[in-house]
């Protein structure tokens, strides 16, 4: 052994004399360890005199053979090369000192077989193969039967050539995304230059599904390899639907160059004459701004203009989110859905949009005051009914508030007393509203004959004051004042040998206010109920008592109300002056109330044992711990009594029962009852039910929703299962999850009884981990019919997944089913096939 180091070390010396292998710096450290022999040649940094700029570091577990003659060496098993960012392992390595080359390839074990075959790794790409030649000054290299993956493609070749900048040049080579062993598809050609981290460009390629071939050649590939965002042309979904035609959808150009921007520009096309265009855009700068736009227009066609049953439609839609910090003080944010009432129903595929039956919108500038108690918030709204199409606009709105005052806080030697307590609150609001059909909301006259605006003015007063240390009073005094620039005038005009009232309105500078006061009592009690240390029931109780008063703001001397009387009839009809105001007007009626409510809570706690090591038997080591359940979250029970009611001074008494069941039901219940009876006509007499019928009173309306929603269903029926991770089979998983909601109401005005009920459900299944089906549906229990249903079905293909969607019935009736691989590069190698529900329209 002795012999054979001072041989190797013997060598190095005289390769230290060698140009190509430069100079030693300091020292030469040679180490023999578990049968492994390595070395480092450093370069003098003061004199060059080898092509060499770093050290190269290398090692071999069975030998190292110099030959100095041939300025060659020679490296066998399990040998391992460093020079700078480049890393080579192999079974056997030959390196040619004179001519910078490096050999490489994998040796037979003793069954014949070719292990230890060449790992090449160049910075972060890394490169397996049969036979590697490469130089490492030049940095160009052959290698035979190469596989290497770049970003999340894997190429093959059968030899590769690699130049200075990385691009390779390949020969008899195939392209996939798949890194199963062997791949279960593929794209084969006889040409392929690789651009690492930009492009893969072919020649004619072939497509193999598991070593089937395809019978469908192309001419060249293009596949793309950058990770950032990248503009280009998107390829279209083509297909035929029965009453447009042949299609091609969602093709368009993606513009993705900015750092603070992209835009989409996309479109359909149908041959028989309908299309749509939209550009959908996202915008961020940090800090600063962020948020997305989509804009649609479209025209839908459907059958032969010479076909008794041609349709035409025109529609748009915008979508609009935007939120921007202009200063920490300062925020605009926008949220816009606005465009034709049919437009999501015919264009968009969404089940929540199809669903959809009101669109709303808001635009706000936020407004902080520095130094100043004062918050402006200004901006406009939009609401839209897309069954009814009606458009209500608010533009401008603008909301300006004040934040609560306590004036007396600091007057007194005490602190927190009640009248420093008082605290005054008081807010502005500004509001143009327009509300018209959608189909109106672009004429020229729609503003100036159905805009209407006001301002609301309110300010309350409000302090609490404990007494006796457990009940605590709350008095409190509310002002409303509204000013409108019109008031209404009604009149019975003679026309057509008969009396009308005819309504018109006065430009005139309206202002009207009403107010309340009253105040509120309330404490907090509990109760506890144990008779074992096993389990404890707590009840806390929260009643309150409150009185409210406000004066009846109809009566003349308030001169906001005003009387016409019928000369047919001699009817006296009392109106507001404001009653079409966009605040409302002055409520009629005096209120002299006292309202009582009361509010019940049940908890319990149940005993549980915790063995210290886990051994049962010994009684020392244990140890009491309680498991906490909320039995009622609320049992409450509210009405009041009108002591300025001329009749019914009762108001229907309202129960109201909330609970959670293990965790994950969600039961409520609502009850209302009247304690007034009924004539032979329905109309509610001033006379107690019980009085009549014996009864405390009728059950005017019944609300119950019940909801849960269940996780790993499966796992809870069956148990957990030892699963074997390393089986070639799929193991059920037996993956459930479940929700629900039901809804009941019930509702008797009179003596006709109005039931609804329903229930809507939803869940995914996994039987395996490659398997799902998603559903989603309900059944209304009126009408005896399910709700809108979808199924979904997807399975895991490895480098490939199928999805298919299918709506069995209704009027999207239909289903889509595709077959795609998951590589983005390779998003549109899809297989898809669908029946549109746009092929079942007959109207709009």
């Amino acid at each position: 052994m002795k012999k054979i180091l001072l041989t190797i070390y013997l060598c190095l010396i005289f390769c230290h004399s060698w140009k190509t292998f430069g100079q030693v710096a300091d020292s030469t450290n040679i180490t023999v360890q578990d049968s492994v022999i390595t070395d480092t040649l450093a370069i003098d940094s003061t004199k060059k005199q080898s092509d060499f700029d770093a050290p190269v570091n290398y090692q071999a577990q069975d030998s190292i053979i110099f030959m100095i003659q041939n300025k060659t060496s020679y490296f066998y098993n399990q040998v391992k090369i460093e020079y700078q960012d480049m890393n080579l392992s192999a079974g056997f390595v030959l390196i040619d000192w004179a001519k910078n080359l490096i050999i490489a390839k994998g040796i037979k074990d003793t069954s014949d077989s070719l292990v230890q075959t060449p790992v090449f790794k160049d910075n972060k790409d890394t490169y397996y193969a049969e036979k590697i030649k490469y130089n490492f000054i030049t940095k160009k290299g052959i290698i035979f039967l190469a596989k290497t993956k770049q970003n999340e493609d894997i190429i093959f070749g059968e030899a590769v050539k690699r130049n200075p900048d990385k691009t390779f040049y390949i020969k008899n080579g195939y392209f996939t995304t798949c890194d199963a062993n062997p791949p279960h598809y593929i794209i084969k050609s006889k040409k392929l230059k690789v651009i690492p981290g930009k492009k893969v460009i072919s020649g004619p390629l072939l497509m193999e599904i598991s070593g089937v071939p395809i019978p469908l050649i192309l001419p060249f590939g293009y596949f793309p390899q950058s990770k950032g965002r990248t503009s280009g042309f998107v390829f279209p979904t083509f297909g035929e639907a029965a009453q447009r035609g042949f299609f091609a959808r969602n093709f368009g150009y993606y513009y993705g160059k900015s750092d603070y921007y992209d835009l989409f520009i996309n479109a359909d096309i149908f041959s028989k004459g309908g299309w749509r265009i939209g550009t959908v855009s996202r915008y961020k700068k940090r800090y600063k701004l962020s948020g997305n736009i989509d804009v649609n227009y479209s025209l839908q066609k459907y059958n032969e203009k010479t076909d008794p049953d041609y349709q035409e439609n025109r529609s748009f839609f915008v979508r609009w989110n935007h939120n921007q910090t202009i200063t920490p003080n300062d925020k605009f944010t926008a949220n816009v859905n606005a465009g034709s009432s049919n437009f999501l129903r015919f264009n968009s595929y969404q089940t929540t949009d199809y669903l959809r039956t009101q669109l709303q919108s808001s635009i706000t500038y936020q407004k902080r005051f520095v130094r100043s108690p004062w918050n402006l918030t200004a901006g406009a709204t939009h609401t839209q009914q897309l069954q009814t199409r009606d458009v209500t606009i608010n533009f401008p709105n603008i909301f300006l508030a004040r934040s609560r005052l306590f004036p007396l806080k600091k007057l007194g030697k005490k602190t927190n007393t009640w009248y420093q307590k008082i605290g005054i609150s008081y807010s502005s609001n500004f509001i143009n509203r327009v509300s018209v059909k959608d189909s109106n909301l672009f004429l020229p006259t729609t503003f100036s004959d159905s805009m209407k605006y006001g301002i609301k003015q309110q300010s309350s007063v409000s302090t609490n004051i404990k007494l006796l240390n457990y009940l605590t009073l709350t008095p409190s005094f509310n002002y409303l004042e509204l000013w409108y620039p019109w008031e209404i005038e009604k009149q019975f005009v003679f026309r057509d040998s008969v009396y009308v009232l005819e309504t018109k309105r006065i430009k005139k500078f309206t202002p009207v206010r009403q107010f309340n006061t009253g105040a509120s009592l309330s404490t907090q009690l509990y109760g506890i109920f144990q008779r074992s240390r096993k389990w404890a029931l707590r009840h806390t109780l929260n009643p309150s008592i409150s009185y409210n008063y406000k004066p009846d703001f109809s009566k003349s001397n308030w001169n906001f109300y005003k009387e016409v009387v019928n000369p047919t009839t001699g009817e006296k009809i009392k109106y507001s002056k404001t009653e079409d105001g966009i605040f409302g007007s002055p409520s009629a009626g005096e209120i002299n109330a006292i309202s009582l409510a009361i509010n019940n809570r049940y908890e319990t706690k149940i005993m549980k044992k915790i063995y210290a090591r886990g051994d049962s038997a010994m009684p020392s080591n244990v140890k009491e711990a309680y498991n906490y359940y909320t039995l009622f979250d609320n049992i409450g029970i509210f009405s009041s009594y009108n002591f300025a009611a001329d009749s019914l001074n009762l108001s229907p008494v309202r129960l109201n029962a909330r609970t959670m069941l293990v965790n994950t039901l969600n039961l409520n219940a609502d009850f209302t009852l009247n304690p007034y009876a009924i004539d032979s006509t329905g109309k509610v007499i001033n006379k107690f039910y019980w009085n009549t019928n014996k009864k405390i009173g009728r059950w005017t309306q019944i609300n119950f929703t019940a909801g849960a929603s269940v996780r790993n269903l499966g796992e809870l029926l069956k148990g957990k299962q030892d699963k074997n991770k390393n089986s070639p089979y799929e193991e059920f998983d037996w993956k459930w999850d479940f929700s629900f909601n039901y809804v009941f109401t019930y509702s008797r005005p009179a003596f006709e009884i109005y039931r609804t009920q329903s229930l809507r459900f939803s869940g995914t299944f996994s039987p395996t981990r490659n398997w799902r089906l998603s559903f989603n549906s309900g059944y209304d229990f009126t009408t005896e019919q399910l709700s809108f249903t979808t199924f979904t079905l997807h399975r895991d293909l490895h480098c490939w997944e199928m999805d298919m969607t299918i709506i069995p019935f209704g009027l999207r009736k239909s289903y889509y089913l595709t077959l795609r691989v998951k590589a983005a590069s390779l998003r549109d190698l899809k297989i898809t096939k669908r029946r549109d529900w746009q092929d079942r329209i007959t109207g709009f």
